[in-house]
């Protein structure tokens, strides 16, 4: 008589297989890509939208070709530039967000006015009340806050380079209009602002409007 095949008794093994894999499943972690931080601005009714395209002068469109070139244009022409000067994009930005302000320069860092734009070209202004606003106001939470939206566009072909330089002109254009307003109407730097004083007050004050729009064929759009 044959020596009997010792045999393995796998009737458990689906169990234990299963087992692992819930064990897998609760300890490994995944790796978050957090991106880039923009505020975008908020989704706009039919009615807002409609509004928004009766006042052109509330957009400034900057597209960025697939050879890397520049194109910025005010909503209502009154400007056409080709640049690829980072600098004088940042100028843009600033000139643009910080029209009305009071008592606030037009101009960064002792350049002169590089857009020399009428004011009532440039975005409309709409009183809000800002309740932490307040008491640096004399007890009145009204402000009026821009209405301005860039819109940046790029080309499939864009550049990462290009498109990350000229994003972050366009925000650090931003960041001095809300440096202007910290030391105008707050008497502070803004780096001493409080993180609850940046989010209530300066952030409302000095919305970051950028918003980013499809990739297109920017080359051709921005002959038209």
């Amino acid at each position: 008589m044959g020596k009997k095949t010792p045999q393995i008794n796998s009737s458990s093994t689906a169990d234990i297989a299963f087992l692992l894999l819930c064990y897998f499943l609760m300890t490994t972690t995944m790796d978050q890509q957090l991106g880039i931080e923009r505020q975008m601005p908020p989704m706009q009714t039919a009615e807002k939208m409609q509004n928004q395209k009766a006042h052109k002068r509330n957009l400034l469109q900057v597209k960025i070709s697939a050879q890397d070139k520049v194109y910025v244009q005010g909503g209502t022409g009154y400007f056409k530039q080709v640049t690829n000067d980072i600098d004088l994009i940042r100028e843009i930005a600033y000139e643009f967000f910080s029209n009305g302000l009071r008592n606030v320069p037009r101009h960064l860092d002792g350049r002169p006015r590089e857009l020399n734009i009428s004011d009532e070209l440039l975005p409309e202004r709409e009183v809000t009340d800002i309740p932490e606003f307040a008491k640096f106001n004399g007890g009145s939470p009204a402000f009026a806050v821009s209405k301005g939206i860039i819109s940046l566009q790029y080309n499939v072909n864009t550049s990462y380079e290009t498109f990350i330089a000229v994003q972050n002109a366009l925000v650090a254009g931003v960041n001095e209009v809300r440096r202007a307003f910290c030391q105008e109407y707050l008497h502070k730097e803004f780096e001493d602002l409080s993180k609850e004083e940046l989010d209530r007050i300066v952030k409302k004050a000095v919305p970051q409007n950028i918003s980013e729009s499809d990739p297109k064929d920017t080359e051709a759009a921005a002959t038209k």
